[in-house]
This record gives C-alpha cells, structure tokens and sequence, in this order.
C-alpha cells in the first residue's frame, strides 16, 4: 500500500492521512 500520493495531498500528516485511506478503503 503506497501512501505517498495520500500523504502529499493531505500535506503530509501521516496518520490522518492513514486513517482516511483506511476508511476510503472500508467505504469501496
């Protein structure tokens, strides 16, 4: 799982970042 793109376009905040891919991901 590539989060840079995600990280980039949350302006690299990481763990928000992450927990909003997780649940783009739970909402596919």
């Amino acid at each position: 799982v590539v989060l840079n793109t995600d990280e980039l376009s949350y302006g690299g905040l990481g763990r928000l970042s992450f927990n909003q891919y997780i649940q783009r991901t739970n909402n596919r």
